[in-house]
């Protein structure tokens, strides 16, 4: 059976709107995640009005979503998914390899935002008025330097920490996907 010119044309449209379909779904699902997630956060804002005794198990529950998924591997497939069909679709050799090593930097880059955000949901699980007298060896600990340690003083601590650490782990993300980028493409 011998391949003509249209049935190479054609197989190369089916290949695009195959990645078209598949680029726009993991986008519909992704956005999805997205808008629930931070409606659900509003709405624990709103029932932790209601009810203070609810914030610190709402929020403790919810930090588990970011990272359930981070850990899932289902972000670092997504994200494979999708570089791979833009991948086949590439002729040039050189652009395939670079599309296929921002792979994993990628993939662990989302991690790592994930990761940010539970880190600080779980800091803003600490209710307002949570404070506790720090030990005279701790007090180092305390912004404030007056030897309590507040729910707020926590959650701008790991806001402050956990910002620079995510990115520390950007920069090093994107280090490695040069690295990747300018080893030869197998």
């Amino acid at each position: 059976a011998a391949v003509t010119e249209n049935d190479t044309g054609g197989n190369a449209k089916r290949t695009m709107a195959g990645l078209l379909a598949r680029l726009v779904g993991a986008i519909a699902v992704w956005t999805l995640i997205y808008l629930w997630f931070f409606k659900s956060i509003v709405i624990i804002d709103q029932i932790c009005h209601r009810f203070p005794a609810f914030e610190t198990p709402m929020f403790l529950g919810l930090a588990l979503v970011p990272f359930g998924l981070g850990s899932s591997g289902l972000v670092a497939k997504s994200i494979s998914d999708i570089l791979e069909g833009i991948a086949s679709l590439l002729s040039s050799v050189t652009l395939r390899h670079w599309v296929l090593s921002a792979k994993r930097p990628l993939a662990s880059m989302m991690e790592a935002l994930l990761t940010y955000l539970s880190v600080n949901l779980i800091a803003q699980a600490f209710p307002a008025s949570f404070a506790v007298v720090l030990p005279d060896q701790l007090k180092i600990l305390d912004p404030n330097g007056d030897g309590i340690l507040t729910g707020t003083e926590i959650e701008d601590a790991v806001a402050d920490i956990s910002r620079r650490i995510l990115l520390a782990s950007l920069a090093t993300f994107l280090g490695l996907f040069f690295l990747n980028a300018k080893s030869p493409p197998p």
